[in-house]
């Protein structure tokens, strides 16, 4: 996931994958990594979600 509110007592995160893996008082480490999207050629033309997940069945 990516944090974007950080609160004194809280933090806004928005979750990359399956959240029913996620639990309150779970250790979370920095990666220090910048998001990006890697694409190819193999995307162009191609329907997708939000984080890049193919939806359109090909």
């Amino acid at each position: 996931g990516m944090s974007l509110n950080l609160e004194p007592d809280s933090v806004g995160v928005v979750v990359f994958g399956n959240d029913r893996l996620i639990k309150e008082g779970d250790v979370v480490k920095r990666t220090g990594a910048i998001v990006d999207v890697p694409f190819g050629e193999e995307l162009l033309g191609r329907v997708v979600d939000a984080l890049g997940n193919p939806i359109d069945g090909k």
